[in-house]
């Protein structure tokens, strides 16, 4: 488009800018998961049933309303209703809880992972 140069400039760039947003969030995460304080957060909403788009109950900590994903067997179990306190670790600087169900270094992995072993085909051939 521009010229060879100037077209990696700017594909090289968005990449990198793309990948640190993407391992920064999950660093983020991640880090909110082992390191975060751990509250009690109290279960404000429930939803009707628990299927592949309606599994979030709505809780609450220090009156700061988080989305708490359940899975079907939890909304099955009956242990997750309406004022029932849960712990979850609060990660401030991008506005979400961690549960302990929660794996947050797993997409980091696969990505790492996928590209490991497309680079290394490309370094490593005889």
């Amino acid at each position: 488009m521009f010229g060879e140069k100037t077209d990696f400039i700017i594909i090289a760039s968005a990449f990198s800018l793309f990948a640190v947003l993407f391992f920064g969030y999950f660093f983020l995460y991640a880090y909110g998961k082992y390191f975060g304080k751990e509250v009690d957060a109290v279960i404000i909403a429930t939803p009707g049933s628990a299927g592949r788009k309606n599994n979030r109950a709505v809780v609450a900590v220090d009156n700061e309303a988080y989305d708490y994903y359940l899975s079907r067997r939890e909304y099955n179990s009956g242990k997750f209703q309406v004022g029932t306190t849960v712990k979850v670790r609060v990660v401030p600087i991008i506005s979400t809880i961690v549960t302990n169900t929660d794996y947050p270094e797993l997409p980091v992995a696969i990505i790492l992972l996928v590209f490991g072993i497309g680079f290394g085909g490309t370094f490593f051939k005889k």
